[in-house]
């Protein structure tokens, strides 16, 4: 039901000031014993109200409350269309709230015509609103019956669906069941090797989920079984990971190159720290030759390298018949001979130790040259690729050659070598 607005409010307000205000002057002065009980007379007297403007006062305080509880009733259970028709009504005539009506008497009810008009008005008014109400309820069952048609749709197209989809399922199964049983009729052994490896696919899938399971647990969670499953699963790890390692893309990175220049300059120091330890020993080998038994400890060298070409015996005793007395001797004589073994040698005149030392020396000597050359190889490596280049002239020439390489400018392009392993 519409609520009236605060304009309606405001004009019934208003108009029932009005006549409350006509009624006040013309009730309240001239009959102010017909309008007012005896209870609320004597009341009023006892109250000092029996003078006129005492009588003013209170019947304007009287009628003002009457007439604003009957325009609230009215305005909030009235509708709106009723409200506006008692305010033409008040427009038209004020006997509609009056309280002294001249053709009415006061305590009588509404006479019969009005009230069978009053139930007429009604009655036609309640048939329209049931008629309304059915049509609204008829469009009501109606939508709810669209609803309920379209899920009973949705649910056949489903069902429908589903069914087509599980027998497509079935005869694409039994397709595969057929062809499977005529390749086992043609070719028997072909079906066997194919469930062996099917089964061994199944069980290394289990294995793996065994082991994932059991590297999940923690290290107090595990049993010995768990254990050896875990470790099994480490060293797949590992396996898989050096399977898969590109070592071209690792070797390019900076990082990787640095830490095998970091490598191969540890070693290098290290072999540069072995040959000061050489130098040492024979300097104290050299002081050890010049006490009083020199000659004794001379004699058993010779005896140990009697073994070797006459050429390098001579050479030790020209050798030891030098004056050995301090060790920048023995210092400055270690270029001298490393010199004469970096030169050719031909038919065989030095031993396999020199040849090695050779070797040795020429590839380290390569390697500190040239900084393109370190990048690529090392030291074992070079000496591999000389190995190599000697023998084949060997074979070429029929005669033994100790291959020495030049040094290389760091400037200028990278020997010829580089690149050969």
């Amino acid at each position: 039901m519409p609520r009236p607005s605060l304009i309606t409010k405001a004009s019934c307000c208003a108009i029932a000031l009005a006549r409350s205000l006509w009624e006040l002057l013309v009730v309240a002065v001239v009959w102010p014993e017909v309008s007012l009980s005896p209870s609320c007379r004597q009341w009023c007297q006892k109250n000092r109200y029996a003078t006129p403007s005492g009588w003013l006062l209170f019947y304007s305080w009287y009628l003002s409350c009457y007439y604003y509880c009957s325009c609230s009733v009215l305005l909030y259970c009235w509708r709106g269309t009723r409200c506006f028709g008692v305010m033409s009504r008040f427009r038209s005539s004020f006997t509609v709230f009056s309280l002294i009506q001249s053709c009415v008497q006061l305590g009588l009810n509404p006479s019969r015509e009005t009230r069978d008009m009053r139930y007429s008005h009604q009655g036609a008014a309640g048939r329209s609103r049931d008629k309304h109400k059915f049509l609204r309820r008829h469009k009501q069952w109606l939508s709810e019956f669209k609803k309920l048609r379209d899920e009973a749709n949705d649910e056949h197209d489903a069902a429908m669906k589903e069914k087509e989809e599980k027998r497509r399922k079935f005869a694409e199964y039994s397709s595969k069941l057929r062809k499977a049983i005529r390749r086992a009729e043609e070719d028997p052994e072909g079906v066997e090797e194919e469930l062996k490896r099917k089964d061994e696919l199944r069980k290394k899938k289990q294995e793996e989920k065994a082991k994932s399971k059991a590297a999940s647990k923690p290290a107090w969670a595990r049993t010995e079984k768990d254990e050896e499953l875990a470790e099994e699963a480490e060293v797949d790890d590992l396996l898989d990971f050096a399977k898969s390692l590109d070592y071209n893309q690792i070797i390019e990175d900076v990082e990787v190159r640095q830490a095998l220049k970091s490598v191969r300059n540890r070693i290098q120091n290290l072999e540069s720290t072995s040959y000061v330890n050489d130098d040492e020993e024979s300097s104290a080998d050299d002081e050890a030759l010049e006490g009083d038994d020199w000659k004794e400890k001379f004699a058993s060298e010779w005896e140990r390298l009697n073994g070797g070409g006459g050429e390098r015996r001579a050479e030790e005793t020209t050798t030891s018949d030098r004056p050995r007395s301090t060790k920048s001797s023995a210092g400055r004589s270690r270029p001298e001979s490393s010199s004469r073994a970096n030169a050719p040698q031909v038919n065989g005149a030095n031993e396999p130790v020199d040849q090695e030392r050779a070797l040795l020396e020429s590839s380290r000597r390569a390697l500190q040259s040239s900084s393109a050359l370190r990048k690529i190889h090392s030291s074992r490596s070079i000496r591999n690729i000389l190995e190599k280049s000697a023998a084949e002239r060997q074979r070429q020439d029929g005669t033994t050659v100790i291959a020495t390489l030049p040094p290389v400018d760091e400037g200028g392009e990278d020997p010829p070598w580089v690149g050969l392993e």
